[in-house]
This record gives C-alpha cells, sequence and structure tokens, in this order.
C-alpha cells in the first residue's frame, strides 16, 4: 500500500470510529437500550484493535519514507483525536448506568403539588400542571427504591415509582400519577 493510501485510510478509519461511536453512544443515551451498551464494547475493541495496527504500520512506514512522513504523523495525530473522545463517551455512560432518568406525567386533572422524591435521592420538584410532565434524574448510590410524595387536592399521597434500583442499571422511566 502506498504512503497516499495509507493516509486516506487512515482518515477513512478515524471518521468511521467517529462516527460509529458517536451513534451507538446517542442510541444508548436515548433509549437506555442494553443492546447498544453490548455494541458499544464490541466496536470499543473492534476499533482500538483496527485503530493501534494501522498506526502501527504507518509508524513503520514513517520511518522510511522521508517524503511522506509529515503527512504520515499528521494522519496519525488525526486518529489519536477519537481517543479522548472514546473515554468522554466511556465516562458519560457509566454516568448513564448510575443514573435513573424519571419523567412523571400529570395524567389528572388537577396540578399536582409539593412532588418530593426520596429514596436513592431526594429531589423537590415541586408543582406539575394537570396534563403535564417533568423529568428527573436521580443518582443511584447502591440498591434503593424511589418513593413520591405528593398533593393532590389537597390530600397527601404517597406511591412507589421504582421498587428496585441498582448502581450499574440505569434506566429510563415514565411514570403516570393517576388520580
Amino acid at each position: 500500500m502506498t504512503s497516499r493510501r495509507l493516509i486516506k485510510t487512515a482518515k477513512i478509519i478515524t471518521l468511521f470510529s467517529f462516527f460509529g461511536g458517536t451513534i451507538i453512544f446517542f442510541w444508548f443515551y436515548f433509549t437506555m437500550n442494553y443492546n447498544a451498551l453490548f455494541l458499544g464494547y464490541m466496536y470499543i475493541a473492534f476499533t482500538v484493535i483496527l485503530n493501534l495496527g494501522l498506526l502501527v504500520v504507518m509508524l513503520v512506514r514513517s520511518l522510511s519514507d522521508e517524503e511522506s512522513r509529515s503527512k504520515l504523523r499528521s494522519a496519525g495525530a488525526l486518529m489519536f483525536v477519537n481517543i479522548p473522545v472514546m473515554f468522554i463517551y466511556v465516562g458519560l455512560t457509566v454516568m448513564l448506568l448510575n443514573r435513573l432518568r424519571i419523567t412523571l406525567v400529570n395524567k389528572t386533572t388537577h396540578e399536582i403539588a409539593n412532588i418530593k422524591l426520596f429514596g436513592c435521592e431526594e429531589h423537590k420538584i415541586g408543582n406539575i400542571p394537570a396534563g403535564e410532565s417533568k423529568g428527573v434524574w436521580v443518582y443511584i448510590p447502591t440498591d434503593c427504591q424511589v418513593e413520591m410524595e405528593y398533593l393532590l387536592n389537597g390530600r397527601k399521597t404517597n406511591a412507589t415509582v421504582v421498587e428496585y434500583a441498582s448502581a450499574g442499571h440505569g434506566e429510563l422511566i415514565t411514570y403516570e400519577i393517576r388520580p
């Protein structure tokens, strides 16, 4: 493979690695689908091996090809930009795995007042008008549950939003508050 072809291949693999990882990360972010998580792990392993292999070939080539040395090294440096992006995505994924993303939906005909969540983590939500919703992210420190207390028509009500949550098993949850 010529140096020119090697540089072009490095740029394509860099873009493939970045956009593929970004798509998988956002698939997981918006769905919390554990298939996306598994695919992400496999994708990281595959792209690390592919990128490292190509970097080694480019390094060896740059030692013998003085004419293309700077272009080969620039293409290699571009490939290294993906490394911090990967660590950011992994860090955000770990954060998501330790959060419950709860959407509280008011399905009543009245405003719900003084909403408080407690259990895993305490949150004061305030009020939710009839027919509207509010989202809250709850940190999962250990095995726990999420309870809710609120006022509906002046009457204090308690409910269990999440019976069991475990660190490392974040979820997207929609909880409908009904009369």
